[in-house]
């Protein structure tokens, strides 16, 4: 009867990390890839960035103001030099100085 608890013990413990960690593998990691160059208001769907290097077209972004109080998930359209274009307009608005992550 122990052996055959603990055995079932261990087999939950074990069930439970590989839930753990499948969960992890599927959390994308993002970083940080530019910083606002200029204020964006809401509705807006163009940024101007710091710098556009790596920053893919077609994947999320998301927008952290400078306090971290404020985020925002949007998609880039396209890149063109320091200004991104996004699908949908900003829900909210970022001042300069924001940080962006991918």
């Amino acid at each position: 009867m122990k052996r055959a608890c603990l055995s079932l013990l261990s087999l939950v413990i074990l069930l439970t990390g590989v839930a753990v960690y499948a969960q992890q593998a599927d959390t994308p990691k993002s970083q940080q890839v530019a910083v606002l160059a200029s204020d964006a208001s809401r509705d807006e769907t163009s940024l101007t960035v710091d710098t556009s290097t790596g920053i893919a077209v077609d994947k999320e972004l998301v927008l952290e103001s400078r306090d971290g109080k404020v985020k925002e998930t949007v998609v880039v359209r396209n890149v063109y030099g320091h200004n991104l274009i996004l699908k949908e307009k900003l829900k909210n608005e970022f001042l300069a100085g924001s940080k962006i992550y991918q």
